[in-house]
């Protein structure tokens, strides 16, 4: 596809790449799915759910980020990404929604769900507290982002009870 281009008086006629905007999408999502875990057993089919939830959200029209077998600092740069995609569908004057899908483990903490990377390091609650998608603080993140935004949560998350911390 050939760049556009377009002629600046100051630039004495001569042809300079024109600057395409595009438009922030209303439908976002981010898909997680993880298998791998080196502190807890392995799963045998979030990675594979986490790419038909992608493909599926994909065919609706979703501009949708699949992360398989994720790494804390992955999930964090991928839901900061997020956040700021919704804010600039909110600035757009767009009413977005929002999915997320994990398919792994999760564990509750102090009554705060985390969706658990796979460098989850189990230190009896204590670590927890910095790792993984906190839903509380998304939800809040989100909210922060400004109104009129629908959040979707799907979780399909084994259960991991670190020596049953509440």
């Amino acid at each position: 596809m050939a760049d556009q281009v377009q002629t600046d008086p100051e630039t004495h006629g001569v042809a300079q790449p024109m600057q395409v905007l595009t438009q922030p999408k209303d439908r976002l999502a981010l898909v997680i799915g993880c298998n791998s875990y080196p502190a807890v057993r392995d799963l045998k089919k979030a990675v594979n759910d986490a790419k038909d939830m992608h493909t599926l959200l994909r065919s609706a029209e979703f501009d949708s980020q699949l992360l398989e077998d994720a790494a804390d600092k992955d999930i964090k740069s991928a839901t900061a990404v997020l956040l700021e995609k919704v804010k600039d569908a909110v600035e757009f004057g767009f009413h977005p929604t929002v999915t997320i899908f994990f398919a792994g483990h999760g564990v509750d903490v102090n009554k705060r769900t985390h969706l658990l990377p796979i460098d989850y390091i189990d230190d009896h609650g204590i670590i927890t507290h910095r790792f993984g998608l906190i839903v509380d603080d998304f939800i809040a993140a989100l909210n922060n982002v400004g109104k009129n935004i629908t959040l979707l949560l799907l979780s399909d998350a084994c259960r991991y009870d670190p020596g049953n911390y509440q």
